[in-house]
């Protein structure tokens, strides 16, 4: 545990129980205590959340991959159109003729 022997941790207990006193040792123990543990949870759950991130990060790109591929997929047939273009005829002629008059207004052109 941070490295340390059971030497090191014998040593730290009885340190502790000479500066503290067997009245308060108990109560700074379960302090520390709850600390540890409060401390391991918050980073047990920032560990989760990032995973939990980093996994729907991956899904969204592996998404995308498919979604070019298949795109890719679609656009490679460049063969020529089987059917014959159709032609459409016009409904209305254009007549482009400077010297005849349009009605105006709903009125006949005056004879020139």
């Amino acid at each position: 545990m941070f490295g340390l022997g059971f030497t090191e941790i014998l040593v730290l207990a009885v340190l502790g129980l000479v500066l503290l006193g067997p009245d308060q040792l108990p109560e700074v123990a379960r302090t520390l205590g709850r600390f540890f543990s409060d401390l391991k949870k918050s980073t047990d759950e920032l560990t989760d959340e990032f995973k939990k991130n980093s996994f729907d990060s991956q899904n969204m790109i592996e998404d995308i991959r498919k979604d070019f591929n298949t795109a890719g997929e679609i656009k490679t047939d460049h063969s020529p159109p089987t059917e014959e273009p159709v032609q459409l005829e016009m409904d209305t002629e254009y007549d482009n003729s400077p010297h005849l008059e349009k009605e105006k207004n709903g009125k006949k052109p005056e004879s020139e």
